[in-house]
């Protein structure tokens, strides 16, 4: 039987990428009503399946069995930090805008996004969750012309296809470790909104789905997607936006928090960036991606780790997908202000711009680029200190592209299973606050 799908407008999310990218950080000064969020400690759901622990700024939500009860629990756990996370994004994003028309246009123009079945269902879930732990006079959500309207399937789906992240990462292995194993170190940088009220829903979600693998992501409250995530199988993913290209497709589309969620559920522990690549390949996109991938059990050097630099123009030589390797570090381009040129073979930078598909990129993104030539800086530098670029030195790497607007920051050992997580806490950036340390093995088995 197929899989049932529902469909979102492309034009809707155009409208949402450009409010996105065009905001002003100190535009709204009105007053969002937000609802209590949970304090510190231990709920579990009604069935016994789910588990929220709350320690400050870091919660964890842990869910297990089929889309609608996850999303249920989901939902039923987080429904007022859900609630404020969409509130806050309404009031923010579309305010002072096209106020009579954008968010409407980006309700009623859903046409042409595709929710598979499974996705679909955990949405219905959460939403049924959150009808139920909130209360019926705390569902109203505001648009910026001032009207209400009471939460639904379109403002959850508004959340999950809002993945516009500017950010900076790299990983390491080979001869710049001492132990040779692989590290991927993670900024995560967004849009902050004036009160820096969206530094207060980080969430870390542990999924253990009845069908495909167990995965983790780091995020935000209502999002069923994934930003920074790893799976069981040591598999890593981390989402970037580019500016390139416009899509040659009108319908489709898939969200790219959920490409990289069905990423993290479906590469096992031998994939290799080729099996990645397929499926990216057969995804239509709306708008550009840099999509770092770790596989911890690959075989050679070329095959550790690779960028995904993918958008919807499939009459690109290269179709979707273009492929960057480790081992296309020394060919990469240059001109007399930026050598984005790397002699080591057993690394890999990314940022917001094309290298590959689009060779001339770094020419017209300046942060990105002088992101990139940071980080490169950063990793020499600690080679050349002692040939073994560790936790703190990934640490040392990231500050230097760390800034007012990186929401968290991640470092994690596959082989290991370290992971060590930074979360930004006004009027701190990421690197700047509390150091969690966790072991893979006791998020998974609670």
């Amino acid at each position: 039987m197929k899989n049932k799908i529902l469909h979102i407008s492309a034009k809707a999310i155009v409208i949402l990428f450009l409010l996105i990218s065009s905001v002003d950080c100190n535009v709204s000064k009105d007053k969002v009503q937000l609802l209590p969020n949970k304090g510190n400690g231990v709920y579990f759901s009604a069935d016994g399946t789910a588990k929220l622990t709350v320690n400050n700024s870091m919660r964890i939500l842990q869910l297990q069995g089929e889309g609608y009860q996850m999303g249920y629990n989901y939902g039923y756990l987080l429904g007022n930090e859900i609630i404020n996370t969409l509130r806050i994004y309404v009031f923010w994003f579309f305010k002072n805008q096209d106020a009579n028309n954008s968010f409407h246009k980006v309700q009623k123009l859903q046409e042409k996004f595709v929710w598979t079945s499974p996705y679909l269902k955990e949405l219905e879930g959460m939403l049924k969750g959150i009808y139920e732990s909130v209360g019926t006079n705390n569902l109203m959500i505001r648009t910026p012309d001032g009207k209400s309207h009471m939460l639904n399937m379109q403002d959850l789906m508004i959340l999950n296809t809002i993945g516009d992240w500017a950010c900076s990462s790299f990983s390491v292995w080979g001869s710049l470790r001492k132990d040779g194993s692989l590290l991927l170190a993670r900024n995560l940088d967004y849009m902050i909104d004036e009160k820096d009220e969206f530094r207060n829903y980080h969430l870390i979600t542990v999924y253990k789905p009845d069908d495909g693998n167990d995965w983790i992501n780091i995020g935000m409250c209502g999002s069923i997607g994934a930003i920074t995530a790893f799976n069981q199988y040591g598999i890593c993913g981390v989402l970037h936006n580019t500016m390139y290209y416009k899509s040659e497709n009108n319908t489709g589309f898939v969200s790219r928090m959920i490409l990289l969620r069905e990423l993290m559920e479906k590469m096992g522990k031998n994939s290799l960036p080729s099996d990645a690549e397929q499926l990216i390949e057969k995804t239509p996109a709306f708008c550009g991606n840099n999509i770092l991938m770790c596989f911890n059990n690959a075989s050679s050097d070329k095959n550790h780790a690779a960028v995904f630099e993918y958008d919807g123009k499939y009459s690109h030589p290269d179709g979707r997908v273009t492929v960057r390797f480790s081992t296309d570090n020394p060919t990469l381009p240059k001109n007399k202000d930026y050598d984005q040129t790397l002699s080591y073979t057993d690394c890999i930078i990314n940022v917001n711009h094309y290298l590959l598909r689009k060779k001339d990129a770094f020419t017209e993104y300046k942060n990105s680029v002088e992101r990139y030539i940071k980080l490169k800086k950063g990793i020499i530098a600690a080679v050349q200190k002692d040939g073994d670029i560790d936790v703190m030195d990934a640490k040392d790497i990231l500050k230097t592209v760390d800034g007012k607007y990186t929401l968290h920051s991640v470092i994690f050992k596959p082989q290991s299973g370290e992971l060590y997580i930074y979360l930004s806490d006004s009027p701190k950036s990421a690197l700047e606050c509390k150091e969690w340390k966790f072991s893979i093995e006791e998020l998974w088995n609670w």
